[in-house]
């Protein structure tokens, strides 16, 4: 294997890795994927607000309060668990 200049090294540091963009962990390897990552995005953002509306009003429909308001602490932990899985395992990963 021939050794490799420092210039050479120096410029394959600064581009990295060839069609890859820096800061990215993995390039999108279709044009769907590179169509459907911004609104993929956008839905992962908005999913929050979805969220906050959406579960509570399912849970009001309760007749106790204290089974809403369990009922509405439950659905939220699974929101923010599955939320925080999106951003630090999907959201990285698009383009």
């Amino acid at each position: 294997m021939a050794a490799r200049s420092e210039g050479q090294l120096a410029e394959i540091s600064k581009a990295g890795l060839p069609g890859r963009r820096p800061g990215s962990i993995i390039q999108p390897v279709c044009s769907v994927t590179r169509t459907l990552a911004p609104i993929l995005k956008k839905l992962i953002l908005l999913s929050v607000i979805i969220a906050s509306v959406v579960v509570p009003a399912r849970a009001a429909r309760a007749k106790n309060g204290r089974k809403g308001l369990k009922k509405v602490l439950i659905q939220m932990a699974i929101f923010e668990i599955a939320y925080v899985f999106l951003l630090t395992q999907v959201w990285f990963r698009m383009a």
